[in-house]
């Protein structure tokens, strides 16, 4: 029938000497068709069963290994985006959970840090708006004049400025005019300039020349740098005298870079051209700062400026430079100091970004009236 059947197996045999025989084997196969399925069946479980085995170790590799791995990731991507206040929950008691005890107590150690730094910083910015407040005291309170009108543009780098400048009275005739930048910026640059200050309020009463005054501050500037071990300091500074009665000014130049004359009668700007050695670095050379006198007349103008404005990056190859100052003083010249002013930073402000200055930053523009 379709279940049960017979196989049978037939072999003949040829002994010598006597007739052939036949060999014959009878298999009974009975209900075949279940026994295959049967067969099926057990592959079935089999393959299961190892199928089952995989799954739990895959669960297990997940829950031993890739979980930790993946709790370890997220948390560090945690801690890089600055919240140091994050911990791993790991359990483990295997070498998982040895890292993940590791790098608790390293983010601990972090956020403890940080949180000292953050109190480090906000201490030090407090005492900076205070040195900053300081600093702006010894600042003077400009007044406008009968003889001469000016212009000021001032940016500090920072909370406080190594750029200084000054207007004062020398006698009734006379009066200075000071534009100085110490080397650097921050609280040593400030520093340096509240030693000029006092110097030079000490020193112009005593010397009417700008040279001999440039003279002695250099001499005392580079002996206070030298017994206090300071290297590598210094700063520079272009101070005139101006007499109300001649017309003329005296100027020195202490390693300054030049500012320009605007003459009012030919509408022509000119370099101031003298050229000295920069202060609290030497005494060795004998006639670092000379004297040199020019003629003003009505309207003329002297533009005064600080590195910081000429040395401001416009791209990563290029400085805003002089000439575009040259360039804003001569497609402006008749206009008055605070308009030149205005006009030049203008232009600085559209070629460069002032709200990321290198240096600090000062510009004046003083105008004679009669």
């Amino acid at each position: 029938n379709k279940n049960d059947f017979i196989i049978s197996y037939y072999f003949p045999i040829q002994l010598s000497d006597s007739n052939p025989y036949i060999l014959l084997i009878e298999k009974y196969i009975i209900n075949y068709n279940k026994l295959i399925s049967d067969i099926y069946i057990s592959i079935t479980v089999i393959i299961a069963f190892v199928g089952a085995l995989h799954f739990i170790f895959a669960l297990g590799l997940i829950k031993l290994i890739i979980k930790p791995i993946e709790k370890l990731n997220y948390t560090a991507q945690i801690i890089s985006m600055g919240d140091y206040s994050v911990r791993i929950d790991i359990s483990n008691k295997d070498e998982f959970g040895n890292l993940a005890n590791s790098f608790n107590k390293m983010a601990q150690s972090v956020e403890e840090k940080i949180s000292k730094l953050i109190l480090y910083q906000s201490n030090i910015q407090n005492e900076l708006i205070i040195a900053s407040k300081i600093q702006q005291s010894i600042f003077p309170q400009l007044n406008k004049s009968d003889f001469y009108d000016f212009s000021i543009f001032f940016k500090p780098h920072g909370k406080v400025s190594g750029d200084y400048y000054d207007i004062f009275k020398i006698n009734d005739e006379c009066t200075g005019f000071l534009i100085a930048d110490a080397s650097g910026h921050g609280v040593p640059a400030a520093l340096i300039t509240m030693v000029a200050k006092e110097l030079f309020m000490e020193y112009s009463q005593k010397f009417s020349s700008p040279a001999e005054t440039l003279q002695e501050i250099n001499i005392k500037v580079t002996e206070i740098f030298n017994t206090n071990y300071i290297t590598g300091s210094f700063f520079t500074a272009f101070y005139m005298i101006y007499n109300q009665s001649t017309h003329e000014i005296i100027y020195c130049n202490g390693g300054h870079h030049s500012p320009y004359h605007i003459k009012n009668s030919n509408e022509s700007i000119n370099t101031f051209t003298a050229n000295g050695f920069v202060i609290g670095i030497t005494t060795d050379k004998q006639y670092l700062f000379k004297d040199l006198t020019v003629k003003v007349e009505p309207n003329d103008k002297i533009v005064l400026f600080t590195d910081g404005i000429i040395e401001q990056t416009v791209t990563d190859n290029e400085l805003y430079g002089s000439g575009r100052i040259i360039k804003t003083i001569a497609a402006n010249i008749n206009e008055s100091c605070e308009k030149i002013k205005d006009c030049i930073i203008q232009d600085f402000t559209e070629k460069t970004n002032i709200n990321k200055m290198n240096d600090d930053a000062t510009l004046i523009v003083i105008e004679f009236k009669k």
